[in-house]
């Protein structure tokens, strides 16, 4: 489910409560609903946050792998290259 629908069930939610309570109870809803979604809202950014530094540093080590298998790579041709060489 999207933030939009949400937002909209709540809508709908508090104009039910409105047609059977009085305009101060509405006010008090609203506002603890608007600090609930605050709340929720800060929440999914933290955990995006962390999930973001992760596949950063997973990233990271992607690429650290890579240049050590290319320096491996390099350093078996050259001793490849050298047992050829005393061979012949």
């Amino acid at each position: 489910m999207n933030w939009s629908r949400k937002i909209d069930d709540l809508h709908l939610s508090l104009n039910r409560f409105l047609a059977f309570h009085d305009r101060d109870s509405y006010s008090t809803l609203k506002y603890s609903v608007a600090c609930v979604l605050h709340t929720h809202f800060q929440s999914y950014l933290v955990h995006r946050s962390i999930s973001l530094r992760q596949l950063k540093q997973l990233a990271k080590l992607i690429s650290l792998l890579k240049l050590f298998l290319e320096k491996l790579r390099i350093f078996f041709c050259n001793l490849i290259q050298f047992r050829v060489g005393l061979i012949q």
